[in-house]
């Protein structure tokens, strides 16, 4: 991996208080996570340390990196600028669907209601930067 890369993956994986080793897998403390960071042409990668399988991938930025760590373990940013409000997309979920609560909402502490299919997209979003911790 790329100096640049590495240190952009450092730096947003200390938001969440965790680091990469010297073999670039994911850790938090002292514990090896069994995931390691790679890049693939201009795709970052995230592989199991066991089967080698790409558990995801993203684009070759900080946002990859929070998506990966927020859906895959559930972890909460703990210091850093994470995501910022302006990009929530809009919809993020719409619950009336049956689907999943979105884990960037979880994430970002977001507790009130999702579903009014009646209201717009610019609306929703409003609704949930509004209701945002």
């Amino acid at each position: 991996m790329k100096p640049e890369f590495r240190k952009m993956v450092v730096a947003t994986l200390a938001e969440f208080e965790a680091q990469l080793s010297d073999r670039d897998e994911i850790m938090r403390g002292d514990k090896l996570l069994g995931i390691r960071v790679a890049t693939k042409g201009k795709r970052l990668r995230f592989e199991s340390t066991r089967t080698e399988n790409c558990m995801a991938s993203g684009l070759i930025e900080a946002d990859s990196v929070r998506r990966f760590v927020v859906t895959f373990w559930y972890w909460k940013p703990t210091s850093g600028p994470g995501w910022s409000r302006a990009q929530i997309p809009a919809p993020v979920v719409n619950t009336c669907k049956g689907e999943a609560p979105n884990p960037l909402l979880v994430a970002l502490g977001y507790t009130g209601p999702v579903c009014r299919p009646d209201e717009t997209d610019a609306a929703f979003k409003a609704r949930v930067l509004a209701g945002l911790k």
